[in-house]
């Protein structure tokens, strides 16, 4: 059974995600809990027999077309043996609702990056 959770920064599900987003980017800054003095949801992880198998964290950075600081979701991802199933869809999603429901804003941003050959 998979599942999408938020996890509580130090959980061991949190631990798990972390480890993997610094296997794949070596400069990830830690998990905060506040930035700018304005709060940052906790990871989001997907669990797959109890083994997170990926997930997403968050940081605020300013706007790029203001000096509004807002939410970005800064780090997705999903093991190679489990990608290609919607898997990280079905993430951005949980990330988006979560962002609405408990941050009470009205906007995401997420940049990303297209190597070659993925």
């Amino acid at each position: 059974m998979r599942k999408i959770i938020e996890t509580e920064i130090g959980s061991d599900f949190s631990k798990q995600l972390y480890s993997m987003l610094v296997g794949e980017w070596n400069d990830m800054e830690a998990f905060e809990s506040t930035k700018f003095g304005l709060s940052i949801p906790n990871p989001m992880v997907v669990v797959e027999h109890n083994q997170v198998i990926g997930g997403a964290a968050f940081t605020r950075y300013q706007k790029p077309d203001s000096n509004d600081v807002v939410i970005w979701l800064n780090a997705l991802y999903i093991r190679p043996e489990s990608r290609g199933q919607g898997i990280a869809t079905d993430l951005i999603y949980a990330c988006m609702v979560l962002q609405k429901d408990c941050m009470r804003l009205l906007m995401l941003l997420i940049c990303t990056l297209k190597q070659a050959g993925i």
